[in-house]
Parts: C-alpha cells; structure tokens; sequence
C-alpha cells in the first residue's frame, strides 16, 4: 500500500484527524511530511494537525490534540454534560498553575490555571458533538467550578445547571460534596442542594 494511502488510511480511523507525528510515525521522514500532506490532500487545521478535505474541523478536538494538558471546563463542561442549554460563545479551560497558555488566549478562549493538586480532579474522557474524544471534567468538578466563579459567571446558567443535575438519576451527591469541600465551596453548593433535593 502507497504511503498516502496508508495516511488516508489513518485520517479515515480517526474521525478524519491526523498529526505530522502520526504521518512520521507510519514511516515517512519528517522532511517528506509536507509533500505527504499535499499527495494525500490534507488540510492543515493547525500547526501539525491535518484533515481530510471532507471532514468539518472539530475545534474542540484541535485545541485538544495541540494543548493536551487544556481539560475543558466550567461553561463549555456544562456544554458537554448538557447542563445548560446554552452553546458556549468561547471555550473555556483549566491548566496547571505556571502552564503557558498563552497560545489558548490566542485563540478567543478563557482559560483559568490552578494548584497541580487540584488539576486532576474530576478529569474525564467525554466525546464531542463530533464524536472525537477530549479531556474535560466530570459534572460534580463542573458544579464546583462554575459556583466558585459565581461573580462572573450568569447566576441563571448555574442555577439552572443545578436544577438539571438533581433532577439527573446518574447524580453523585456524595462526590459532589467531597468535591465542594476540596473546592472550598461546601456552604455555596449545600444552599443549592437543600432548595432542589
């Protein structure tokens, strides 16, 4: 099988993505890679991520596979976990404290950056409108998050987050708890439980 096609190949079991290291990585020297993108007519999306030319870019899987360490969150997690009914103007992630997000910013998102500790908490594995999977943070981390922001965030787009997740079958009371005292958030987080439960 000729390379290109091997690339194609590629892009085709990835929802249509490929990287210049995947490319290298399927055996053509990074000096040839260019030359590979144009045989195989490849859009280039961002700098080393392609798509094939039928595919519509799902930026969130781009600003994904170019910032691994971006998880997804506050309003675009209550995107994702279909807590607001709201499409997110913006993108809107966290990074570990002195990560450099300056390239994130570039992008029109908003990104927030936290203790190391804390980054982890609540990360998940959650599948875009385009069916690629990105990293963002669970719903109960999601509900902490938009709570501690609740001086910039629209108090009807949290409360109306709440009332959808304690209507849920699926909810965790007991993490998100563990989760509001972690946070420092417990008093905030309770109000809203004992008006909705």
């Amino acid at each position: 099988m000729e390379k290109f096609d091997l690339i194609k190949k590629y892009a085709n079991e990835k929802n249509g993505y490929i990287t210049a290291k995947d490319i290298v990585d399927l055996g053509v020297s990074k000096q040839s890679v260019a030359n590979y993108v144009k045989e195989a007519r490849l859009e280039k999306v961002k700098h080393g991520i392609y798509i094939l030319p039928e595919v519509f870019e799902d930026r969130m899987f781009t600003i994904q596979l170019s910032s691994p360490k971006a998880i997804f969150s506050h309003e675009t997690a209550l995107f994702l976990h279909d807590l607001t009914d709201r499409d997110p103007l913006y993108y809107v992630a966290t990074v570990p404290r002195k990560y450099n997000a300056t390239h994130l910013k570039k992008q029109n998102m908003q990104v927030y950056s936290i203790k190391p500790e804390l980054y982890l908490i609540g990360e998940m594995q959650m599948e875009t409108p385009y069916r690629n999977f990105i990293t963002c943070y669970n719903a109960e981390r999601t509900l902490c998050d938009v709570i501690n922001l609740r001086a910039k965030i629209d108090i009807a787009i949290i409360t109306d987050a709440y009332k959808i997740y304690t209507k849920r079958n699926n909810k965790n009371i007991h993490r998100l708890m563990q989760y509001a005292k972690m946070f420092g958030v417990e008093k905030h987080v309770r109000k809203y439980l004992e008006v909705l439960l």
